[in-house]
């Protein structure tokens, strides 16, 4: 049997960090005070109790994988696939929806697909990277470069005027964004004036219908300068957003990969053993990869 580990990563490494840290106490018992005694016998319960939890939900997070299938098919279940999938699902796509995508990265190609299934009509994604266009084309997605074109424009005719019914934000603050305001955004940086950059979420708002949805699976760590919320607030906008809830949708997504309704090997670019693992990483650069991942 094979077991796909969906418990969050970030869980795994607190673990790590708590018994290397009751190690250190371990190896330094011999302190010199009563109160040095008390702080660390506080410092080694909390660890225990930590490691005790974790071992009472340690069943919660693996899912058995039957097996036929093939371990590409299901890698992406514990992360990106079930973020693709949350973001269609949450932009409450209905049969015959005009959707717009930011972003042919991983998670923004996993959304084209989702959408797709989901009965979404046009499908319009948008991307500066220029190898991109064939990944979203194959699940039928019109592509526009954001860099050589008015993505605004070029969304208004195609949808006489409205807009999108629903959009998608899948690139977050790392975006390198065009235009005016992205200046604004890249100036700020430079001098240090913090926030977020979010380009992709200004025009996805500004883009979409009154009365539209937007799904933002994309990271956003801060303070958000020059957002529309006038924009939000005057066209009745839906705006959705959170961690994914893997759990929820893992069984799902492999039923549909078992029926073949989801594709997830085309997003693996190259194979490496572990022992060219560095190497790996450099050819995850977009520029190396088009967006896709190594494995």
């Amino acid at each position: 049997m094979t077991y796909v580990r969906v418990a969050s990563l970030r869980a795994s490494g607190a673990l790590s960090r708590m018994r290397a840290s009751r190690a250190s106490i371990e190896r330094h018992d011999g302190g010199q005070t009563e109160s040095d005694r008390d702080q660390r016998e506080t410092c080694r319960n909390a660890c225990n109790l930590i490691e005790e939890i974790a071992r009472n939900v340690a069943h919660i997070g693996p899912v058995v994988i039957p097996d036929h299938f093939e371990g590409e098919q299901v890698l992406f279940l514990s992360d990106i696939l079930p973020t693709g999938w949350m973001a269609a699902v949450n932009a409450d796509i209905e049969p015959g929806d005009t959707v717009a995508v930011w972003g042919c990265g991983p998670i923004g190609l996993f959304g084209v697909q989702a959408a797709r299934l989901l009965g979404a009509g046009p499908i319009l994604a948008i991307d500066h990277q220029p190898r991109r266009p064939h990944l979203a084309a194959r699940f039928g997605a019109h592509m526009f470069n954001s860099e050589t074109s008015d993505v605004a424009d070029e969304l208004a005719a195609l949808t006489g005027g409205i807009g999108p019914d629903a959009v998608i934000d899948a690139v977050g603050m790392e975006i390198h964004g065009f235009g005016n305001f992205a200046i604004f955004d890249k100036a700020k940086r430079r001098v240090g004036f913090g926030g977020d950059a979010p380009g992709s979420l200004r025009d996805a708002i500004m883009a979409c219908r009154k009365g539209g949805r937007d799904c933002v699976p994309s990271v956003y760590g801060g303070f958000a300068y020059k957002f529309p919320l006038g924009a939000v607030m005057e066209k009745g906008f839906q705006i959705k957003t959170g961690q994914t809830h893997v759990q929820k949708f893992t069984l799902d997504l492999l039923r549909r990969t078992d029926a073949g309704e989801i594709d997830t090997a085309f997003l693996i670019s190259h194979r490496l053993p572990l022992e060219q693992a560095a190497e790996g990483y450099k050819n995850f650069a977009p520029s190396r990869t088009n967006g896709r991942r190594p494995f």
